[in-house]
């Protein structure tokens, strides 16, 4: 009974992580504005990042004005130029 109670939150559980709103793109516009792109509706956001975090294996981006306020980057979704120069960004916020 557990068992299959446990199973029926696990997958509601997952279905609400799926509808979350991801980002697809993301580019540098000026000074602090990036613009970001959400999957599913893929309509264009310009946010400001506040915050990064570097754990060394990832990345914590923290946006303002953003559907989605946390992004996290791991080191292998970038090519290794890109992870450099989030590290350089890293430094300089």
């Amino acid at each position: 009974m557990w068992w299959l109670v446990s199973l029926i939150l696990l997958s509601i559980g997952f279905l609400l992580f799926l509808k979350q709103s991801r980002i697809s793109q993301i580019a540098y516009l000026d000074q602090k504005s990036w613009s970001v792109v959400y999957l599913p509706k893929k309509v264009i956001h310009r946010v400001e990042i506040n915050k990064i975090i570097d754990y060394q294996l990832f990345m914590i981006v923290y946006f303002e004005g953003a559907l989605t306020k946390v992004a996290i980057i791991w080191f292998d979704q970038l090519p290794l130029q890109y992870w450099k120069k989030l590290k350089v960004l890293q430094k300089l916020h």
